[in-house]
């Protein structure tokens, strides 16, 4: 409950353990997965941590990262190399998003895969369609900046929400899309998706937003397609592979690091500046470690 410190995609170093049986040691550096769970509900007990009745996050249930000092529980925090630098590592909680997006959609060798929206979700998951052997990826952005940076990061056919129906055909050799993400959090952006699935295919609610979902059931069920949610990440699996795939360098996030601000500024130079310019930002990195300015 308000009042709380927010901040819940972060890294950190260990400072100091509390209790018995803890097994990290002070001055190792971690990634700090900060999904809350009750651990003892049937979901908990399945490994399904992420759809706990009880859960809750760093930041948004008890504080949060954007602070010199954050309380996390031992299972939050994953190892990761000295070599990976520390803003990138800061990218793992979205990037584990992206992971487990992809495997709630079955992406694998040869699909023909639809990403819409390309914000840091939607970029990281276009990212993760291809190492997991997507075929072809066709991502829908409205922003030409986003698009460009889609196409750097593998994606086939980057385009309009205007055009992406009449691109699915031709990008996929008439084929369409086996699985589109919709990781946009756009009401329009759903409806969108599912139509851009082909029949037979999957659809994948990765994005969130208030409202109801609008589409036509008679082709839905006609076409039998499916329509899946994938929920944040298990911290099992999804979080440790990102923070692989970022010590490989197999996913790049350099990129959607688009600003460093210093942890007084965060106000300021962090949350009014993605409120003022929302195109011209992906991620800020906040670094309480900076000197104030």
């Amino acid at each position: 409950m308000a009042p709380l410190t927010l901040g819940h995609e972060l890294v950190g170093t260990v400072t100091e353990v509390v209790g018995d049986g803890v097994k990290l040691r002070p001055g190792t550096r971690v990634a700090i997965e900060g999904n809350l769970f009750c651990g003892e509900c049937e979901w908990c007990k399945a490994g399904r941590h992420n759809i706990c009745p009880f859960s809750g996050q760093l930041g948004q249930r008890t504080d949060g990262g954007l602070a010199q000092f954050v309380a996390a529980p031992e299972y939050c925090c994953i190892p990761y190399a000295d070599e990976l630098p520390v803003e990138q590592a800061a990218l793992a909680e979205p990037l584990s998003v992206a992971v487990r997006a992809v495997r709630r959609g079955g992406i694998g060798l040869g699909s023909r895969v639809g990403v819409v929206g390309g914000g840091t979700i939607g970029l990281l998951t276009a990212q993760v369609a291809r190492i997991a052997g997507a075929d072809t990826v066709l991502l829908v952005e409205p922003h030409p900046g986003r698009r460009a940076l889609a196409s750097s990061f593998g994606a086939a056919v980057a385009v309009t929400p205007d055009e992406a129906e009449a691109a699915a055909g031709p990008a996929t050799g008439g084929h369409g899309l086996d699985v589109v993400l919709d990781c946009a959090g756009a009401r329009a952006a759903t409806p969108l998706a599912i139509r851009l699935t082909r029949r037979g295919g999957r659809t994948v609610l990765v994005a969130i937003y208030p409202g109801d979902l609008t589409f036509d059931p008679l082709d839905f069920l006609g076409s039998e397609k499916e329509l899946v949610a994938s929920m944040s990440h298990s911290y099992t699996s999804d979080y440790p592979d990102a923070v692989r795939l970022l010590e490989t360098g197999r996913v790049d996030v350099r990129p959607l690091i688009t600003d460093r601000v210093a942890l007084p500024d965060v106000v300021k130079a962090g949350f009014e500046a993605l409120v003022a310019e929302p195109q011209n930002h992906l991620k800020v990195v906040v670094d309480p470690r900076q000197p104030d300015a």
